[in-house]
C-alpha cells in the first residue's frame, strides 16, 4: 500500500511541475519576423535561450542568436523556406517551421 501511495505522488508531482516549450515566430510583414518563447507554466520567458534559423532543403545555419531576458527577439527574415530553432537545454527545446515572405500590401 506504501509503495502504491508513494508512485501515485511520483506521477501526480510529475504531472503538476511537467511543462514544455512555446514558440510563436510572426511575419512582421517588414522583412523581419518576430520571435517568442517562454514556458507552458506559469507564462515565464525563455529568456537567454538559444535561436537558431535554418535552410529547410539545406540544413545550413541562416541565423543564431539568443532571446532577450523577455523571451523575444526579431530578426531578418530569410527568403528560402526555413526552420526556427529555440533550445534552453537538452529537455526543453522546439522547432517550427517559419513563416514565408508575404507581400506586404496584402
Amino acid at each position: 500500500m506504501k509503495k502504491v501511495l508513494l508512485l501515485a505522488f511520483f506521477f501526480l508531482f510529475a504531472q503538476v511541475f511537467a511543462h514544455g516549450l512555446l514558440l510563436l515566430v510572426e511575419d512582421n510583414r517588414d522583412g523581419t519576423i518576430y520571435i517568442e518563447a517562454g514556458f507552458s507554466t506559469g507564462g515565464r520567458p525563455a529568456a537567454g535561450a538559444s535561436v537558431v534559423l535554418r535552410d529547410r532543403e539545406t540544413g545550413r545555419s541562416i541565423f543564431t542568436g539568443n532571446l532577450s531576458d523577455e523571451g523575444r527577439i526579431t530578426v531578418d527574415q530569410p527568403t528560402a523556406p526555413y526552420t526556427v530553432t529555440v533550445r534552453v537545454d537538452e529537455a526543453h527545446s522546439v522547432t517550427r517551421n517559419g513563416p514565408l515572405a508575404r507581400n506586404r500590401d496584402e
